[in-house]
C-alpha cells in the first residue's frame, strides 16, 4: 500500500504498529525502515511473530536488524493486591472489558443488539480470551513475572509501552505507573538486557 511521504528532510524517525501476526505489514515497516510496534491488543504470539517477520525481511535486505528499536505495547496495571487486579479482570463491565468488547465489536463490524446483557456480549466476543492474552494486571511481582514470561516468549526489545485507559478517578494509574517505573522496569529492564 502506499503510505503519505514526510515533507521534512531529513524526517523524523517514523514508526508504524502491526496488529496481524507477522506478514506484510511487518514486512513493509523492515523495508521502510519505520520503528516497529507491536500492538496492545494482539496476544505475545503475535508480537513474537511480527518481529520475526520483520527481523527476517531485514536481513534479506541486507539491512541491521536492532531489537532496541522495537516498541512492545502491553496493557499493563500494578495494583496493591492481587484480589484488587483480579476484581477490575472480572468487572464485565470495567475499564478493560469495555475496551476489548469496543475493538472486538468494531473489528467484527457487527451488530449487537443494545438489550443483550454485557455479559453475553464479552461472551460473543471472546473478551474473557482477550483480557487473558493481552492484560497484565496485578501485584508488582505478578507483572514481573508476566513480563519476564512475555520477554521470554518474544525475546529481546527495547521498549515497553504501557497503554494508558480511563479510569474514575488518577489514583489508581498514578500508583500503578509509579510502580512500574520504580518496581517492575528495573526488574524486567534487566532481564531484557540479558537475553
Amino acid at each position: 500500500g502506499e503510505l503519505a511521504r514526510p515533507l521534512q528532510k531529513p524526517h523524523p524517525p517514523l514508526a508504524m504498529a502491526m496488529a496481524s501476526p507477522g506478514g506484510s505489514t511487518a514486512e513493509l515497516i523492515a523495508e521502510r525502515s519505520m520503528i516497529p510496534i507491536s500492538a496492545n491488543f494482539v496476544p505475545t504470539a503475535f508480537a513474537k511473530a511480527q518481529w520475526e517477520s520483520y527481523a527476517t525481511k531485514r536481513n534479506e535486505l541486507g539491512l541491521k536488524v536492532d531489537p532496541s528499536i522495537w516498541r512492545v505495547c502491553r496493557n499493563v496495571l500494578v495494583t496493591g493486591s492481587q484480589a484488587e487486579a483480579d476484581e477490575i479482570l472480572a468487572d464485565p463491565d470495567g475499564v478493560f472489558s469495555h475496551y476489548f468488547r469496543y475493538l472486538r465489536g468494531v473489528a467484527k463490524m457487527t451488530r449487537f443488539d443494545q438489550s443483550q446483557p454485557i455479559e453475553d456480549l464479552n461472551e460473543q466476543l471472546g473478551v474473557a480470551k482477550a483480557l487473558d492474552a493481552c492484560v497484565i494486571a496485578g501485584t508488582a511481582e505478578h507483572v514481573i513475572e508476566r513480563l519476564i514470561d512475555m520477554a521470554d516468549t518474544i525475546g529481546r526489545f527495547g521498549t515497553l509501552v504501557s497503554v494508558g485507559h480511563d479510569w474514575d478517578g488518577t489514583d489508581r494509574w498514578e500508583r500503578s505507573i509509579r510502580s512500574l517505573a520504580e518496581d517492575v522496569a528495573p526488574m524486567v529492564g534487566n532481564h531484557v538486557d540479558q537475553l
